[in-house]
């Protein structure tokens, strides 16, 4: 099963910046040279959507959260970058944890209360309890 969801805060925050920037780029260099409003009007359109697109580029390539897991193991990828991926069979114990933002990872440990990975699955969009009697039947089996 692959769980993946828009941030869309941050989306927008990539968005936003992108936009920003060219608007500010072109504020500088070049509305001095355009005299017509309708070209003004035209140009910041155009960058408006140029940096929509820049943005949702950015946010896939950096930011966006995709968790993958079925009967062996599990894969967390962020951005363009495969972050993680174990088998099962590593972790002793699993359990739930709410992150700074309060949404809920599962967290699985290699051992009773020792080195633990996060899976984030609420970023993901999925139910960190779904997650959590899946991963708890596959360690008792």
């Amino acid at each position: 099963m692959t769980l993946k969801r828009v941030q869309k805060f941050g989306l927008f925050n990539y968005m936003g910046s992108a936009i920003a920037l060219l608007q500010l780029a072109y504020l500088i260099l070049l509305r001095p040279l355009i005299h017509s409003q309708f070209l003004e009007l035209a140009a910041v359109a155009t960058l408006f959507m140029v940096g929509v697109i820049i943005g949702r580029a950015l946010y896939y390539q950096r930011s966006h959260v995709v968790v993958s897991y079925d009967e062996e193991g599990f894969l967390i990828a962020k951005g363009s970058k495969k972050t993680e991926s174990h088998l099962w069979n590593e972790f002793r114990n699993v359990s739930l944890f709410a992150d700074s933002s309060g949404q809920l990872n599962v967290r699985m440990y290699f051992e009773k209360d020792g080195l633990y990975v996060d899976i984030p699955v609420s970023r993901a969009g999925g139910d960190a309890y779904e997650l959590r009697s899946f991963v708890q039947r596959k360690l008792k089996s």
